[in-house]
This record gives C-alpha cells, sequence and structure tokens, in this order.
C-alpha cells in the first residue's frame, strides 16, 4: 500500500541554490545598509551610496524630442486637469 505525504502548503521550497562563490560573502537581510545615490562629489564624478563611481546608461534626447516630450506631457496634464473639472462639476 503507498502512502501519500502531503507536504505543509504555507512552507514554499526552492529549487537548490547553487554554491556561494569563492571570496563571497551573503549578506543577511537584517543586516542590510541600504545606501541610495549621491550627487556629483568634489571631483566631480557622480558615485552611488557605496562611494563607487556611476556612468550614464541612457542616451540623450535630441532637442526635437525633448520638445516633443514635454508638447506631450503638456497635453497630458491639460487633459488631467479637464478630467479632474468634469469630476468636481458633477458632484
Amino acid at each position: 500500500m503507498s502512502e501519500t505525504v502531503q507536504e505543509d502548503p504555507v512552507r514554499i521550497r526552492f529549487p537548490p541554490f547553487p554554491p556561494v562563490p569563492d571570496g563571497v560573502a551573503i549578506v543577511p537581510f537584517e543586516d542590510f545598509q541600504e545606501s541610495g545615490t549621491r550627487v556629483v562629489g568634489t571631483d566631480g564624478v557622480e558615485r552611488d551610496g557605496l562611494g563607487i563611481p556611476t556612468i550614464v546608461l541612457v542616451k540623450p534626447l535630441s532637442k526635437k524630442r525633448q520638445r516633443s516630450a514635454a508638447v506631450k506631457d503638456l497635453r497630458r496634464s491639460k487633459r488631467a486637469a479637464a478630467q479632474l473639472a468634469d469630476v468636481t462639476t458633477q458632484r
């Protein structure tokens, strides 16, 4: 007679994690210290919260695309203001 084993439905099991590489320490969540971005330092290089230099990842928009993006934002804000005005007048 085969016996079925029911597992606890609340317990979540993950596949086996890979071994930790040599020289790497995994920080427990309770010991994690949050760090954000910093403004440009005295040397003129922007650094993250740990002092590591950052790089620019996004290509800046051309002047024409900046203007068209600004126009779209203006249209959206006008449309949102009009919708808000309609809602307030209906009440």
